[in-house]
């Protein structure tokens, strides 16, 4: 058996390759993959997300043949890889990986918390969208309480009114470390199989961290992406 895949004229695929950057040429390739997308959206390529439009299909002239026995060995390397996929992972990975998670979430929480003034902690968007310190307050905020629903206690001082009260930037940041510093603990010392109810519904404590961690990575993206309004440049990238 001979499978024959289209391909763009070698000329062309060099050119592209000289000339598209790294990402755009990852999307371009992707788009190659899926090239009907721009028909099924109704939408150009460009439109669609992409810097240029593919070579039409009548472009595709040459072909490379591939024998049938490194089709099968590509299946069957396939097939391994959807099963270790499918393969629940160990609970002691899950804790090693999410606590690595959270580390990596704490360095970028309280350095943007520092690196923003603190005559912008009051800056929001929009009226009735939180504001720069009621964003970190949140998460703080959800990062000890929503233990409370696998019967870890909160912290002294973690109130339920704290994003409208504690607005300062050396108590927020103080607020956001001892969230953080208590999420590890928990984590840390957790029977990740216990049975959780979390808002109505039966999960797990692995579950809850989970939720947790997801939580806490919508919120990073805001406060990114309102340091970045403010003119305040993440301290991570600033080093690259």
């Amino acid at each position: 058996m001979v499978v024959c895949l289209l391909a763009p004229p070698r000329s062309e695929s060099k050119a592209l390759l000289r000339e598209t950057p790294g990402a755009e040429l990852f999307h371009f390739s992707a788009f190659l993959r899926n090239r009907n997308i721009g028909k099924k959206l109704s939408v150009s390529p460009q439109q669609a997300g992409f810097p240029f439009a593919p070579p039409p299909h009548s472009q595709y002239k040459e072909s490379i043949r591939i024998p049938s026995f490194a089709v099968s060995a590509l299946a069957l390397a396939l097939s391994a890889v959807s099963l270790r996929a499918q393969a629940p992972a160990a609970a002691s990975d899950f804790r090693a990986d999410f606590l690595r998670d959270v580390e990596q979430a704490e360095k970028k929480f309280t350095s943007l918390a520092a690196a923003m003034p603190a005559e912008k902690y009051s800056w929001r968007p929009a009226e009735g969208v939180r504001s720069v310190s009621e964003v970190f307050v949140h998460v703080a905020g959800a990062n000890a309480g929503l233990l409370r629903f696998a019967g870890v206690p909160i912290p002294a001082g973690f109130a339920r009114d704290a994003e409208k009260t504690v607005t300062a930037k050396p108590k927020v940041e103080e607020m956001l470390k001892t969230s953080f510093e208590h999420l590890r603990q928990a984590a840390a010392d957790a029977d990740l199989n216990k049975p959780v109810k979390f808002f109505g519904r039966e999960t797990t404590m692995q579950g809850l961290l989970i939720f947790i961690g997801d939580h806490m990575h919508e919120h990073l993206g805001q406060s990114i992406a309102y340091a970045r309004v403010n003119g305040v440049v993440p301290p991570w990238s600033a080093k690259e």
